[in-house]
């Protein structure tokens, strides 16, 4: 396997983030949406340009129950296809949907961006499910600080 460094001055490269959304409660998909909300901002901060699909259907399983989780992974298939690379959030190994757009993104040839840097330092600062009603209301989460090393992008 390859892999190539990516720097800040490079061409703005479209990501898709991918990882868990659904979970046994509400509060676990909030904490799931929060957390991609996070990585989303973190690649976009680094120069990547973001298709999160978290923010784009988030709790649509309330105010939307007539479109079916089929039909929204046919919309996040439709995203990934318009990808270049794609970022597996930890824990994706744990999501059916996840798994299946990694599968997709090997088929299709898709870079996949790995960026362990950038974990451990927001894995290390996301805040327990409990706190994330208040980030959701206004309160703001402190978010790490420091120059992110450079990106490096593994070719299957």
């Amino acid at each position: 396997m390859a892999e190539l460094t990516m720097y800040p001055d490079t061409k703005r490269r479209v990501v898709y983030l991918s990882g868990p959304y659904r979970a046994p409660s509400m509060k676990g998909v909030l904490a799931n949406i929060i957390r991609a909300n996070a990585y989303a901002q973190e690649l976009t901060r680094l120069g990547y340009a973001v298709l999160c699909p978290h923010m784009n259907t988030a709790g649509w399983e309330n105010t939307a129950p007539d479109i079916s989780v089929e039909a929204i992974m046919d919309m996040d298939t439709a995203l990934l296809e318009a990808c270049e690379i794609v970022y597996m959030m930890p824990y994706s190994d744990f999501s059916a949907g996840a798994v299946y757009e990694a599968l997709l993104a090997e088929e299709s040839g898709k870079l996949f961006l790995k960026r362990e840097d950038l974990e451990a330092r927001l894995e290390a600062w996301l805040p327990d499910p409990e706190v994330f009603e208040d980030a959701l209301c206004g309160n703001p989460i402190k978010r790490p600080v420091g120059p992110a090393p450079d990106a490096i992008i593994r070719i299957p």
